[in-house]
């Protein structure tokens, strides 16, 4: 017995899919491509819940009822989440403040 595809499975032989038909026959559809700053804009929104989500962790070890930890270990951590916040306002060039986060794309043309 031959080994294979079964037919109608995309195996040698079959026969390819009937042409589309109507208006859109044989149109494809076009992507507009993404902007630079709507790439920035879609990925940042994408990866700012995680990092909400890793502070509430952190902050949840604040729990005095579950958890000890001396000034000294709190100042670390928290001297540490303030210098990779440090680096991330250099990398920008410039910081901002606020509390929530959602950032839009700019529709004002300079």
């Amino acid at each position: 017995m031959a080994r294979g595809r079964p037919p109608g499975r995309g195996g040698a032989g079959d026969e390819p899919p009937a042409p589309r038909r109507g208006l859109t026959a044989g149109v494809q559809p076009t992507r507009r491509l993404e902007t630079k700053e709507e790439a920035f804009v879609r990925l940042v929104n994408s990866r700012m819940p995680f990092v909400d989500d890793a502070i509430a962790n952190i902050r949840k070890l604040s729990n005095r009822e579950s958890y000890e930890y001396t000034p000294r270990q709190m100042l670390a951590v928290v001297n540490h989440l303030r210098g990779l916040v440090d680096s991330v306002e250099e990398a920008f060039g410039r910081g901002g403040k606020g509390s929530s986060f959602k950032l839009e794309v700019d529709t004002k043309v300079s």
